[in-house]
């Protein structure tokens, strides 16, 4: 066990690699104008780093590389990858498995703010704040290699190009990620976003799951799930989530290839609150649109949402994925006729009575036509804030569930 803390007196260091090594912590260091990488652990185990600052690197802040049971702990990283494409991201975890990225502060870099990618497994991202980026503030990308298990929450990401992306550049495999209690705001594009990059038959991003996130004044969608020309994705859920005043869609599905051969089945968008997105008009600006021509013949399911007062449409199904998707127990306030807009079966159109959703109370008054409309198939235990669902004699629609 070897602890390397800052020598009294003294701040800075070019670098600090650690090359298969073990049981070692690396923590008060300040590392500025590193040439390269500021802090590396590469093919080590039992690594924690923490309390350091990075201030300036022409590739990463931290990078971890080939290791297991790593740590990287309340550290600040600042203008990293000044390199930018090809030098990496501001924290960067590969290949690496068993791992924890926490109270991290990312500002100011010139790729992504965390990214966990290409092979690594069992790990978190939580309670870290990503601001000011070039790039997206957290990417999981599993690049060309098995990439799974990873919880992303507590953290908040704002005025980056992205907040919080998962993905698969090359084909490989990402799968059981899950990604909830975040805060995305304020960013160029998306809030959130599954997408794909690569091709294959197979479902390159499956399993994933958001649950109780906020989404709000995003440049375009609160929630986007895209494949391109041959990119498939799978077994989604969208559940709990607050999603208002994005520039385009709250929610979006979109088979985004020009040949019809993007592939997105099984997706639950379920006891949502999709509140006046669209604020920024035009093409996609409304509630929740799904605009995919290739399902794989599994249903794309939407349900118990509460969509108000969005400024195009409410729901969206284009015709050619309508007999793929079943839309139910939606409230729908603010129908606007538009061309394929839907209000869905057994729906609600009335006013949600929110507590002060202007304000961003998204809570439901006592008197809401939401309480006890929903239905309990497919609903979550649990509402936005933790609640049990239900808690009278029916699931509330949207977020929320009154008590």
């Amino acid at each position: 066990f070897l602890t390397i803390r800052r020598p009294p007196g003294t701040t800075l260091l070019p670098y600090t690699t650690l090359f298969r090594s073990e049981y070692i912590t690396i923590k008060g260091f300040k590392v500025i104008n590193a040439g390269g990488q500021s802090i590396q652990a590469n093919d080590c185990a039992h690594i924690v780093i923490e309390g350091n600052t990075t201030d300036t690197s022409v590739s990463s802040g931290i990078m971890a590389w080939g290791d297991s049971d790593v740590s990287i702990i309340d550290n600040t990283i600042i203008g990293a990858c000044t390199g930018v494409e090809g030098y990496q991201e501001c924290i960067s975890v590969s290949h690496t498995n068993t791992f924890k990225v926490s109270g991290n502060t990312v500002y100011n870099g010139f790729m992504e703010g965390i990214d966990i990618k290409d092979g690594a497994s069992n790990g978190v991202v939580n309670g870290n704040e990503i601001y000011d980026l070039s790039r997206l503030g957290i990417y999981i990308d599993a690049w060309d290699s098995l990439t799974e298990e990873i919880n992303v929450y507590d953290n908040i990401v704002y005025r980056c190009s992205e907040g919080i992306r998962v993905n698969s550049e090359n084909g490989g495999l990402v799968r059981n990620v899950r990604v909830y209690g975040n805060l995305a705001y304020d960013n160029a594009e998306c809030g959130y976003w599954v997408g794909v990059g690569g091709i294959g038959t197979t479902h390159p991003v499956d399993f994933v799951t958001f649950n109780s996130n906020i989404s709000r004044n995003n440049g375009q969608e609160g929630i986007r799930i895209s494949v391109p020309n041959g990119g498939s994705t799978n077994h989604i859920r969208i559940e709990n989530n607050l999603i208002y005043q994005n520039g385009r869609t709250g929610i979006m599905v979109a088979d985004f290839s020009n040949d019809g051969s993007g592939r997105i089945g099984d997706v639950e968008i379920v006891n949502n609150t999709v509140y006046g997105n669209g604020t920024v008009g035009g093409w996609g600006a409304g509630g929740i649109m799904i605009n995919s021509s290739s399902t794989t013949g599994q249903d794309i399911t939407v349900q118990n949402n509460c969509v108000s007062e969005n400024i195009e449409f409410s729901i969206i199904v284009a015709t050619e994925a309508a007999g793929s998707v079943t839309v139910d127990r939606n409230l729908i306030y603010g129908f606007r006729n538009a061309t394929e807009e839907t209000r869905g079966g057994n729906y609600i159109e009335s006013d949600p009575l929110l507590l002060d959703a202007s304000g961003g109370d998204f809570h439901l008054t006592a008197s809401s036509p939401c309480i006890d409309a929903g239905i309990t198939a497919l609903s979550p235990a649990y509402d936005y804030a933790g609640t049990a669902r239900p808690q009278n004699a029916g699931v509330d629609i949207g977020a929320y569930e009154s008590f």
